[in-house]
């Protein structure tokens, strides 16, 4: 995730030594020569855990009940966080930071008459109304402690750990510039891919591309709440917590990018079982999603860890579709790999492992911003280049008067064209010619339990199995209309004809496509054989007619068969 400045850095310099064993009481010394933060030691810190929420910052300020800083895990209590540090070595303005989860904060500070003064903010809070208006971050202007001075801040959070560190004004800005570029660089990546989809999908009327445009929607709608961006830009003046309104629109964005790789990688079709995990995952992360934005006792972070399952949950779903022959696939689980390096990077850089020079160390702090790009792009290559197949296809059928927009082979029209052309090449020569007419079986059952996205998928499947069974350089598959194609063999006698339907019947049986409506457990295809050695004076449409009465008569045999009518 996208965290501000000092999130490159662990916490701030808290030098000096213990005065004594007790929590609190060690002093933060800040010094102009420090040119990194570090993490906060154990003693740096102390929290009082106040269940009720009902302490004053007097009897907080009394208590001696603080221990040492650890995570906190009552969502429904308030806790008192004390801290004491000197700004004696140094002249520079310093800033308290908190991270982006506490929902509420508010920074206690004592003056001079023992009276506490209180500086409100939070995630909750308007952005307007922040002391110190940094995107995605919590901070506070530190006061000058030429002497150890203690304050106090009461945080209210939904979330176990806390980011807590104090840094310079001048490099909290100066890395915030960078980590705004990259923000900005992402979202013109994702802005782009978006429109360019809606493109797509007014060229083409592909779902697909329309489903896909959804999901970089979405995608972008999460990153732009999630870096603190939306509530600095859009809604400065609503008082809603990024962390529940992320949860919300993380639902979304993983809802949306199930939909778009199922119909994608055509997973109700290739693996049934596979398509069931990714609808039940998918459900359940959206339920909790709605509980945690709901208020419920659901943890955001929680939606984060599940990152653990669903990215290798869609990279395994792509690698299954592609060895089941989606060959587009292979661009779409090199996208999830790459996205799950620079999340393991950014997660061992978070546990202190990975570091290196500042390129390196920023580098590795924008892994989740890097892998999300470089998914998103392979993803966008995986549809043109699917695309760019079809856009091929339909500029080498054009000169057969005609193309199926869906499968990319000849129409019925170009069908009667190659038919018309061969036959007159066929009587000149006095050769054979042969035609097959298939249709793919129980194909209404299959529209009707699939849906009809899965039955154009399974047409354009069928389509590019058959061309590619067809061995002679002048034979050529056409859609006939609906789920019914035809082949046009020239030069093949009925003998060989029987042997290529043959083929192309048990193509499709042998690929394996599960139909649980068909008798046969799998999809299946009738094929109808019919030859003719064309003389003139006859017509194309005799052989048509035969063809046609083969492949009912194959039907009437019990279908996954080819047959002729002298058979």
């Amino acid at each position: 995730m996208v965290r501000p400045a000092v999130y490159l850095f662990a916490l701030a310099v808290f030098l000096g030594v213990c005065s004594s064993a007790r929590a609190g009481d060690q002093v933060v010394r800040l010094s102009d020569g420090r040119g990194a933060t570090y993490l906060y030691p154990g003693t740096a810190l102390s929290v009082l855990t106040d269940p009720s929420r009902s302490m004053t910052i007097d009897s907080v300020a009394a208590s001696h009940d603080f221990v040492p800083m650890h995570p906190t895990t009552d969502m429904g209590a308030a806790y008192w966080i004390r801290l004491t540090y000197s700004t004696a070595g140094t002249t520079k303005p310093w800033l308290l930071f908190l991270g982006y989860k506490a929902e509420t904060a508010d920074l206690y500070v004592r003056a001079a008459d023992g009276s506490y003064s209180v500086t409100r903010s939070g995630i909750a809070i308007p952005y307007a109304e922040r002391p110190v208006k940094f995107y995605g971050a919590i901070f506070f202007d530190l006061p000058p402690a030429p002497e150890p001075r203690t304050l106090y801040v009461r945080i209210t959070t939904r979330e176990p750990q806390l980011t807590i560190a104090i840094d310079s004004q001048d490099t909290v800005q100066g890395v915030n510039k960078v980590n705004f570029a990259i923000i900005i660089a992402l979202d013109a990546i994702i802005v782009s891919l978006l429109i360019s989809s809606l493109v797509f999908y007014a060229t083409s009327r592909d779902r697909t591309y329309l489903l896909y445009a959804l999901y970089l929607a979405m995608e972008l709608l999460y990153r732009t709440n999630d870096q603190g961006v939306a509530a600095a830009t859009f809604w400065p003046h609503w008082a809603m917590s990024s962390l529940r309104l992320g949860s919300l629109l993380d639902g979304a964005r993983i809802a949306a990018a199930t939909v778009f790789l199922r119909a994608f990688l055509n997973l109700r079709v290739v693996a049934p079982w596979l398509d069931r995990i990714n609808i039940a995952f998918a459900a359940v992360f959206g339920l909790l999603a709605l509980a945690s934005f709901s208020g419920l006792p659901v943890r955001s972070s929680l939606l984060i860890q599940l990152s653990l399952v669903y990215v290798p949950l869609w990279l395994v779903s792509a690698l299954v579709a592609w060895r089941r022959g989606e060959k587009q696939a292979l661009l779409i689980a090199l996208g999830w790999s790459l996205l799950m390096l620079f999340s393991v990077s950014f997660g061992l850089k978070q546990l202190g492992f990975l570091r290196g020079n500042l390129l390196v160390e920023l580098v590795i702090s924008q892994g989740s911003n890097l892998g999300v790009a470089l998914q998103t792009l392979f993803l966008s290559l995986a549809i043109s280049t699917d695309l760019r197949r079809v856009m091929r296809s339909e500029k080498y059928y054009a000169t057969l008067a005609g193309t199926d927009m869906l499968t990319a082979l000849p129409n019925r029209r170009g069908f009667e064209d190659v038919l018309q052309r061969e036959w007159h090449r066929a009587v000149r020569t006095q050769g054979t010619l042969s035609l097959l007419m298939f249709d793919i079986d129980f194909f209404k059952g299959y529209n009707d339990e699939f849906g009809h996205t899965a039955g154009d998928k399974l047409l354009r499947t069928i389509a590019e199995r058959e061309t590619t069974v067809m061995r002679h350089g002048g034979d050529l598959c056409c859609r006939y209309g609906g789920d019914e194609f035809a082949a046009i063999l020239p030069d093949t006698d009925e003998a060989a004809a029987m042997l290529v339907a043959q083929r192309m019947r048990l193509s499709i049986a042998e690929h394996g496509i599960a139909f649980a409506g068909s008798p046969f457990g799998v999809v299946t295809i009738s094929i109808g054989v019919a030859t003719t050695r064309p003389v003139e004076g006859a017509a194309p449409g005799d052989l048509v007619e035969s063809a046609d009465r083969a492949l009912y008569l194959a039907k009437e045999q019990g279908r996954n068969r080819c047959a002729s009518e002298g058979s």
